[in-house]
C-alpha cells in the first residue's frame, strides 16, 4: 500500500470540510431536527463535528508535548460523544457547522506546520491506539467525508475515494502489530482499487 504524501492527505481533509459546509448550506430552510445518523438530528451531528474537531486539537497538543498515549479507552468513545453533544446543546446546527469549519481550518494549518517541520510521523494517541500525526490526519479526512454523507442523506461521494480509503487505512493500520499491519495493508490496497467508498461506509456501520 503506497502511503500518500502530506499534501494529498491535506487535500482530502480540505475536501471533507468543504463537503460538510456545502451539505449544511443545502439544508437551509429544511428541517435540521430530522434524524440523519443513528438517533442524532442534523443539529446534534453538527455539534458532534465541532466536539470531535476540538478533541483533535487537544490530541495534537498532547502529541506535541510528547504524550502519545490514548486520551481515553475506545470503549468510552460512545459515551463521551453523547456528553460532548449535550455540552454544546446551546448551538443550533448552522452555528455549530460554522464553528466546526473555523476550527477544522485551524487544525489543517497546524497539520501543515507539522508536515513542513518534519513532524508528520510524530506519534499521536487517539481513542483506538497510537498512530502518527499524518496517519490521524487521514482518519480525520475519512470522518469528515462520512459525516458529509450523513448530512446529505447518502448523496455525498468523495472526489478521490481510493485515496481516501488509503489514507484512512494508513492511519488505522499503524495501531496494529507489524505482521498484522503488513497483511491488512495488502487488503486495503486491493479494496482501494475496487469499491472503496462503499466498503468504508459499510465498515463505519452505514448502509449505502
Amino acid at each position: 500500500m503506497n502511503q500518500l504524501s502530506p499534501a494529498e492527505v491535506l487535500e482530502l481533509f480540505d475536501q471533507g470540510v468543504t463537503a460538510i459546509a456545502d451539505a449544511a448550506a443545502e439544508r437551509e430552510g429544511r428541517a435540521w431536527h430530522k434524524t440523519v445518523v443513528g438517533e442524532w438530528s442534523a443539529h446534534e451531528l453538527a455539534r458532534h463535528l465541532l466536539a470531535v474537531c476540538d478533541w483533535y486539537h487537544e490530541w495534537l497538543d498532547r502529541a506535541e508535548a510528547g504524550d502519545s498515549s490514548p486520551p481515553f479507552p475506545a470503549k468510552q468513545l460512545a459515551g463521551r460523544n453523547e456528553l460532548a453533544v449535550l455540552d454544546l446543546d446551546e448551538l443550533d446546527g448552522p452555528d455549530a457547522v460554522d464553528q466546526f469549519v473555523e476550527r477544522a481550518h485551524d487544525y489543517r494549518d497546524r497539520l501543515l506546520g507539522m508536515a513542513e517541520s518534519g513532524r508528520w510521523d510524530l506519534p499521536y494517541g487517539f481513542a483506538n491506539g497510537v498512530t502518527t500525526v499524518g496517519g490521524h490526519a487521514g482518519i480525520a479526512a475519512g470522518e469528515w467525508h462520512l459525516h458529509a454523507w450523513d448530512l446529505r442523506q447518502s448523496e455525498h461521494v468523495p472526489a478521490a475515494p481510493d485515496q481516501l480509503y488509503l489514507a484512512v487505512g494508513d492511519g488505522m493500520t499503524r495501531t496494529q502489530p507489524g505482521w498484522k499491519r503488513a497483511i491488512t495493508r495488502r487488503v486495503v490496497a486491493r479494496i482501494a482499487k475496487r469499491d472503496p467508498w462503499t466498503d468504508l461506509l459499510e465498515r463505519s456501520g452505514r448502509k449505502p
